[in-house]
């Protein structure tokens, strides 16, 4: 799972950790899970003046890399509960969506979440963090 901020910085900075996510993404080398809430703030983000001042791409090519992330992504309702209180209330459904497609790991740059760490068998890591498992695994 792919918190938004974590694709907005994927979006601004293609050779940054969260660009590396994307591409291993697209290249069929991890999985993404997602939900509708998780989809809507992210085209409410991109739409943003002071987030669009960054982004390289143009609105049609920022529209055809949300469909293809869409259209490879494992789309779970994040409506369910879990019985934790998070700083930020607004993180749950990410936390949620990710318990529901049985994601290993919660990307994020978000404070708010990273300082969980781990709930059930989520993983809530930087994108860097994830980078560096991803190889270690790979490496095996």
């Amino acid at each position: 799972m792919l918190d938004t901020n974590v694709v907005v910085s994927a979006f601004i900075r293609p050779d940054g950790p969260p660009g590396q996510i994307v591409k291993l993404l697209l290249a069929g080398e991890v999985e993404l899970v997602t939900c509708p809430a998780m989809v809507d703030e992210l085209r409410r983000t991109l739409t943003r003046p002071g987030v669009r001042k960054y982004l390289l791409a143009s609105r049609p090519e920022l529209v055809g890399r949300l469909a293809q992330l869409e259209a490879l992504a494992n789309l779970v309702q994040g409506t369910g509960n879990i019985e934790i209180q998070l700083r930020d209330p607004d993180d749950v459904v990410f936390l949620v969506a990710a318990v529901e497609g049985r994601a290993g790991f919660l990307v994020t740059g978000d404070a708010d979440l990273l300082v969980v760490g781990q709930y059930e068998d989520v993983h809530i890591v930087t994108p860097r963090t994830f980078l560096d498992w991803v190889k270690a695994d790979s490496a095996k």
